[in-house]
Parts: structure tokens; sequence; C-alpha cells
């Protein structure tokens, strides 16, 4: 048995524009189950046997979908931001009003950095991949500064300490190589705030462009800056979680 919060299900329904939507419809008498009234957000969804009704019309779950975005830097994966992916979503993926509206990015890359980007509107996946234990693995370009030593190089196969929320953290051995003076393929299977540039700072590296090129076996490759690309879900689960 699956069961969601009354919110969650109505976001994921695509009905509704905003969390603010969705809250405003609830606390205004607006949402029936079982043709009793739901005030409570937090209210536990049966979401394989109960139907929810807004306005008395039953709300359909919206299909699933799968898309790669290669993101821009200068565009935020936040919501709610005047330059975000949210409303590249929104303008210019081809999908129904409601498939749109449901969708979110499954991690995300800070404003500066640019690359591979998953979107979706399933939630089962985006649990899978944020879930440590499946130790998803994730591949960046980085453009330093400067050239980086060898000796740094190979510390960031042992992992390195940075600081994340005002505390000393060791990160993960990761792998890495030069690819160029300046120029290093990192490949990392945790993902922290900010953690690629954190842990060069930590060696005294600046970084000045950052790229992800890969999530699992899913690559960047050729897709077009601001591109969507439609990807099949048996082939982003085998990608992801397949060896």
């Amino acid at each position: 048995m699956v069961k969601l919060r009354l919110h969650q299900v109505l976001s994921k329904s695509g009905a509704f524009r905003t969390k603010d939507e969705v809250l405003r419809a609830i606390r205004n008498n607006e949402i029936k189950i079982r043709n009793e009234i739901i005030t409570n957000p937090n209210y536990r969804v049966d979401t394989k046997e109960t139907n929810v009704y807004h306005n008395e019309v039953r709300l359909e779950p919206a299909k699933k979908v799968y898309y790669l975005f290669n993101k821009p830097k200068k565009i935020s994966c936040q919501k709610n931001e005047p330059k975000s992916i949210y409303n590249i979503i929104e303008r210019e993926l081809k999908v129904d009003e409601a498939t749109r509206r449901s969708c979110f990015t499954v991690g995300r890359l800070d404003v500066d950095s640019s690359g591979l980007i998953i979107i979706t509107n399933d939630g089962m996946l985006a649990s899978k991949i944020s879930n440590p234990k499946n130790k998803i693995k994730k591949s960046y370009q980085v453009l330093l500064d400067r050239d980086i030593s060898d000796y740094d190089l190979a510390k960031l196969d042992t992992g390195v300490v940075i600081q994340l929320d005002d505390k000393d953290y060791k990160t993960r051995p990761a792998k890495a190589h030069k690819i160029g003076p300046k120029e290093i393929i990192i490949t990392i299977k945790e993902g922290k705030k900010r953690q690629i540039r954190r842990m060069f700072g930590a060696l005294g590296y600046t970084v000045k462009e950052l790229k992800r090129i890969s999530i699992g076996k899913i690559k960047l490759e050729k897709l077009g800056l601001r591109q969507f690309k439609e990807i099949p879900k048996d082939e982003i689960y085998d990608k992801l979680f397949k060896d």
C-alpha cells in the first residue's frame, strides 16, 4: 500500500500551478475523498485505491514522463525565481499542461553550473536516485583557475575535508583525471551542496566552469543547451540501477 499526504497527491495531479494553490483548495473545502471534505493537507491517501475529487471532478494522476535537459548557466533549479528551470518547463516542454505542472527536477545544479538534469514526475525514481544506498555516480567536467598538481588530484581519490553546515565533512572517495592542464573529469557518488566547488576549494583551487556530463550511465553527449530529450522509462531505470 502506497500512502502519500494529500497535498502531495494534489501536486502530482498537475491540476494546480503552485503549492499555494493546492493549500488554498484544501483550505476552501474544495477537496473530497469518499464524499467527505478533507481539510488536513497531511491526510494520508492510499494512492492505489482512493479517488480524490476537486470541486466534484475526479483528479487523474498525470502520466509518467522522463526527460533529459541540458541546463545553461544562470538558470536556477528553484521554483519561484525569475530565471528558473521551471519557467522553461512551463513554456517549452511539449506535453499537456497537467503533466507539465507535475514535473520536477531530480537533483539540482547551482545557478553557476550547467549540464545534465533529469526532469520527471515519477516520485519513485526521484527517491531511488536520492537514496545514498544506490550510490548513483555523477560525473562533472571542471575548469579550474590554474593547473592542478598530481598530488592534489590524488587527494580527491581518498576524500577531502570540506565545510558543510559549519562542520568538517570528509567526502567519499572520488575518481578524478585530467583532460587538460586545468580541466578535470571528476566522478562522485554523493551530492552535498556545492560539493565539487567545495572539494576543489579545500585544495586551494577556484572552479571557473562546472558541467555535469553524466548521471549513472546516462550521458549528456550531444544534447544541445536548453534542449529536452524524452527517454523511455525502461531505459532510464536500466541506465541508473542496472550494472
